[in-house]
């Protein structure tokens, strides 16, 4: 069995890159709450590329702004292309992007602004 990982914020993004890559993983669950005011957000996903690690808990903390959307008719929820990257002081995810621009965009969906990010392996 392979040691704990451990991430904090500017490693958690450069982290989910080549074998330990999001695209193609899986979410698994997501857990939306409210500790004291402030909203986090727990996100499970499964990565398909990983020899050592495949399940992780990413873990989006006071949270500025989130948004979801699920269909019965499309599984639940295959990561085909992604947005990940720090934006001035807060951390940006989009897990259905715009792609024409690699940079946040309106019209990017099922996204998370945070200001403090944290990824363990489970």
């Amino acid at each position: 069995m392979s040691a704990e990982i451990s991430l904090y914020n500017d490693e958690v993004p450069y982290f989910f890159t080549g074998d330990m890559s999001l695209i193609s993983s899986s979410v698994t669950s997501i857990q939306i709450y409210n500790s004291n005011g402030v909203v986090a957000i727990d996100l499970d996903v499964s990565l398909l590329y990983s020899k050592s690690h495949q399940d992780f808990k990413i873990r989006f903390v006071d949270v500025d702004e989130y948004s979801f959307y699920h269909n019965r008719d499309y599984n639940f929820y295959n990561i085909e292309s992604l947005k990940f990257f720090k934006d001035g002081s807060m951390f940006y995810l989009s897990l259905d992007p715009d792609m024409a621009t690699s940079m946040k965009a309106k019209s990017d969906n099922n996204f998370i602004v945070c200001k403090e990010l944290q990824a363990i392996s489970i």
